[in-house]
């Protein structure tokens, strides 16, 4: 199953946290691969300072959909999720 446009928000207030991105689930394994991008901030803010960001990190999710393992990758375009 192939996971677009994930968004994931936390209402915090004045300054949401918001998780983007795309993945895939194995029906069979239940297998997750996912790469999430966080937002933070003032709306505005938040998604020209995210696609800056976007650069440095991202969130790797994988593993058993009820057993995640979550990992921050530094420098994601170095190393490209394959789905």
């Amino acid at each position: 199953m192939v996971l677009e446009n994930i968004t994931l928000t936390s209402d915090s207030g004045v300054s949401d946290l918001v998780l983007e991105g795309d993945g895939t689930i194995d029906t069979e394994t239940f297998t997750l691969k996912a790469r999430l991008h966080p937002r933070a901030g003032l709306p505005i803010i938040r998604e020209i300072a995210g696609a800056i960001n976007d650069q440095f990190f991202s969130i790797d999710i994988t593993g058993e959909l009820f057993n995640p393992i979550v990992a921050i990758v530094p420098l994601p375009f170095l190393s490209p999720q394959d789905n």
